[in-house]
């Protein structure tokens, strides 16, 4: 049985142990079928490897209940999250147990010899051997890209190309969802947070700076999937810098990785990457720590109106530029709490991770998960 042969009511079951293993009884009253008709289900998922029994619960008198869970080892999700310079490729369990990983630098889509959808599968063969796992066990591709996502497919909206999921599909011969990275990595972040945290900002800021928002514990992607296209806020350091966008003064323009390295460069410190620059931080020198300081303040600039708009529970940065230290944070944290509404951020917490990417697979598993197995009205037989 695959993915595209199950049934609503097979859905139903699969999602209602998605939580937690549960005995047909179990499955009964949460579903409020017969329990002829939830062994049946039951019946047809365990001859199609989706669940297993997971041992037996003690019920009183009689003899015990088996348990039934998902089969997740058998449910295998790869990841492939394309940023500007960097291809990151995972295969997970829908669990969330990762089996391999690999990562190149220096790749970009649209540049002279690649081609996104073929270089996915040759590195989803390349970690299927790796992990010494069947090939048929991966149920769904998740693309990540750093730009706002649209029916399955990238928006070009300053550049000329368009990552369609479709495509991916035909290399794949899987489904395929496209998303963007930092919505992944903002949905990944959610069950990290504590019961009453509903609401979250998760921002990266690496080769440009994006935003991922999570309100009342449903992503927002916003009109187009425009939401979070932080990087194209004006700020007032940014004041006659012509964007891409067509605007000028735009936040990416001047606190982003490369406008960070332009920065220091023109101050003096011969640098001509991230990695050359850390060092530098690490060992106290001013020129780079002040510009990662102001790039915090330009962000925080950025942000005031966000912040302020939706209120939110938590603010996570994370990215390439924000591994580089706490400047970057400082200055962050030094203008929102100086300049927006301080009833907002006298509760809010502000954060960083340096596992974004973890957290983008983490994402990329709720997606994977809601493609295969969505929603359906929990009918009776």
């Amino acid at each position: 049985m695959t993915a595209a042969e199950l049934r609503h009511d097979h859905l139903s079951i699969i999602r209602a142990l998605s939580g937690a293993e549960q005995s047909r009884a179990d499955l009964g009253r949460t579903l409020g079928w017969a329990r002829n008709t939830v062994s049946s289900r039951l019946d047809d998922l365990l001859a199609g490897g989706w669940i297993v029994e997971s041992g037996d619960q003690l019920s009183g008198r009689g003899r015990p209940s088996a348990l039934f869970r998902l089969n997740e080892d058998n449910i295998l999700v790869f990841v492939a999250s394309f940023g500007k310079d960097q291809v990151t490729a995972t295969i997970a369990t829908i669990g969330g147990a990762v089996l391999a990983r690999s990562v190149i630098d220096g790749y970009s889509l649209g540049a002279a010899g690649s081609d996104g959808p073929a270089d996915a599968a040759r590195l989803r063969d390349e970690l299927v051997a790796e992990a010494s796992v069947s090939a048929e066990l991966i149920r769904i591709a998740v693309v990540g890209v750093t730009g706002p996502v649209e029916d399955n497919k990238s928006m070009p909206m300053y550049a000329d190309l368009t990552v369609d999921g479709a495509s991916f599909e035909r290399a794949l011969g899987i489904p395929v969802v496209v998303e963007n990275d930092a919505n992944l990595m903002a949905l990944g972040l959610l069950p990290t947070l504590d019961a009453q945290s509903r609401s979250l900002v998760f921002v990266k800021v690496a080769t440009g700076i994006g935003a991922g928002l999570i309100i009342d514990g449903r992503l927002h992607r916003g009109l187009r999937g425009l939401a979070g296209e932080l990087g194209h806020i004006p700020v007032a350091h940014g004041d006659g810098i012509p964007c891409n966008c067509g605007n000028y003064g735009c936040v990416g323009e001047v606190a982003s990785a490369p406008a960070i390295l332009n920065q220091v460069r023109n101050d003096g410190l011969d640098v001509a990457s991230l990695d050359e620059l850390q060092p530098l931080v690490a060992a106290g020198n001013q020129i780079a720590i002040a510009t990662l300081r102001q790039a915090g303040r330009d962000i925080g600039e950025a942000m005031i109106g966000l912040v302020t708009a939706i209120a939110p529970d938590v603010l996570v940065m994370g990215g390439r530029v924000v591994g580089l230290g706490d400047h970057l944070m400082t200055g962050l944290r030094e203008t929102l709490y100086s300049r927006a509404l301080p009833a907002t951020t006298s509760r809010l917490r502000i954060e960083s991770i340096r596992d974004a990417e973890d957290a983008a697979v983490r994402g990329a598993l709720v997606m994977g998960f809601d493609r295969l197995f969505p929603h359906e009205p929990s009918a009776t037989a």
